[in-house]
């Protein structure tokens, strides 16, 4: 079913590399790293380890996103070999991964707020009331972009701007601010209290605040007491928060209470929540007593998918909404359901990426082999050999017409939607980076630009491989 296209390694490029911040210096790798184009983007913290890698929307820079949740901007194309720009937290980069914030002290104390493209260039910036050094603040845009939010964690003080520096709202969260989430529409913010179970939403459209407890006395000891486990639905009318002792409840935007999903016989210590990109289903992966549950809207249980795992679990929407993917640690099948819990495909495979349209599913095994399954027709898979090694990354093409993988012996290969090889290269193991062993995690991502021209392969230490491919 399969045809090889190997085609020759691309010429020597050495771009710039991160040896420690704000300056990083430019090393040259060793001689076993170069025979594709590589740039050095180590994190400047020892132990920090890079999760993932992407082109920013124009294709002229890349973003890399360590675990200390910092990003990092690169140029790529730098001909002078300093590839490195700047790195702000992940907040602070724009949805649409096109402008960056960051703060910087001005002359009198306080806090400037600085809006630069991707260039680095300065295109906006504004003073702000808060004062330097007085306490820890978190900058970030919201969903949409075009508001820019300080907050004063420890006073629970917040500040809101348009891109241009106009303020928009203050807001107050008495008593310090555990965490903040935007709602999708970016017309509310909900916070969480910092030594309290107070969670407020904040309207700025009005100033008007709603507020509930999310728990209280020595129930807090047994819920995560972040926000990271609150949801909001697409259309940010509904949310669902995980409670004392891991119970998931469903409520209104004004944080009443609709439904509660789970009891505690279900409870568990983790949940991992999403709603379907039309917002008509939410799906909840519990770990570590894993179960893998579906309910409609308004909270009603439909299915447990994953009756029988034992391991831990991921589930996924596909992107137009219709199906859900899961698979289970330690079973090599993923299994594909519609929005009835109905069980409609088992592929083999331990992992699973779905196209950027939810036409098709791609999986891959231990083993190597790759299989392609058209959700739309439902037909048998198409499968193929294409690696003799564990995939590690893989990822659809942004038209979603070819597909790229690489295995953890550092083959990168360029697929078409019937298995066909288009493009091949051999990634070299550099003895400095890991002592010239394979490990199951070397390669962490792979990226597309914009215009499907060009790969970028991240490894966990931060080298990146830049991949041209052949027109075809």
């Amino acid at each position: 079913m399969t045809r090889s296209s190997f085609l020759p390694l691309l010429a020597i490029l050495l771009v710039g590399s991160l040896a420690a911040a704000p300056n990083p210096s430019v090393s040259r790798r060793s001689e076993a790293a170069a025979a594709v184009p590589v740039i050095d983007a180590r994190p400047p913290d020892e132990g920090t380890r890079v999760e993932a890698v992407a082109f920013t929307s124009d294709g002229s820079r890349l973003m890399t996103r360590a675990d200390n949740g910092f990003v990092q901007l690169w140029n790529p194309f730098d001909r002078e070999g300093n590839s490195f720009e700047f790195s702000v937290e992940a907040t602070q980069v724009s949805p649409d991964g096109q402008s960056f914030a960051r703060l910087i002290p001005a002359e009198d104390g306080r806090l400037r707020v600085q809006v630069l493209d991707g260039a680095g260039q300065v295109r906006s910036q504004f003073l702000t009331a808060f004062e330097a050094g007085l306490d820890t603040y978190q900058l970030g845009f919201s969903p949409d972009g075009e508001t820019l939010l300080l907050l004063s964690l420890n006073r629970g003080e917040m500040q809101a701007w348009n891109r241009q520096g106009v303020p928009v709202a203050t807001l107050q969260h008495p008593g310090g601010v555990n965490a903040l989430v935007w709602s999708p529409d970016s017309q509310s913010i909900v916070t969480e209290g910092l030594n309290d179970n107070l969670v407020r939403i904040h309207s700025l459209a009005d100033g008007s605040i709603e507020q509930f407890v999310r728990a209280s006395g020595a129930e807090r000891d047994r819920t995560d007491g972040s926000l990271a486990s609150l949801v909001f639905s697409p259309d940010g009318q509904r949310f669902v928060t995980t409670e004392a002792d891991g119970i998931l409840w469903l409520r209104d935007r004004s944080g009443n209470r609709l439904n509660r999903l789970t009891d505690r016989s279900r409870a568990t210590s983790l949940w991992d929540v999403q709603f379907s990109p039309n917002g008509d289903r939410i799906l909840a992966v519990g770990q570590p007593h894993t179960t893998v549950v579906l309910w409609d809207a308004d909270g009603h249980p439909i299915a447990q998918l994953e009756p029988d795992a034992s391991g831990i679990a991921s589930a996924t929407f596909s992107p137009d909404g219709t199906k859900i993917a899961t698979v289970t640690e330690g079973l090599d099948r993923v299994r594909v359901w519609d929005l009835d819990g109905n069980n409609i495909a088992v592929l083999p495979g331990t992992g699973f990426h779905w196209s950027p349209d939810g036409q098709f599913l791609l999986t891959s095994t231990q083993t190597g082999s790759l299989s392609l399954w058209n959700a739309k027709t439902q037909e048998t898979p198409t499968s193929w050999r294409g690696h003799r090694d564990v995939v590690a990354v893989g990822q659809f093409s942004p038209d979603g017409q070819s597909i790229a993988t690489v295995s953890r012996d550092g083959i990168a290969r360029l697929w078409d939607l019937e298995g066909r090889a288009l493009d091949h290269w051999q990634l070299p193991r550099d003895p400095s980076s890991d002592g010239g062993l394979p490990f199951p995690d070397r390669f962490v991502d792979i990226a597309f630009d914009p215009q499907g021209r060009q790969l970028a392969v991240s490894e966990a230490d931060g080298t990146i491989w830049l991949l041209a491919i052949n027109p075809r």
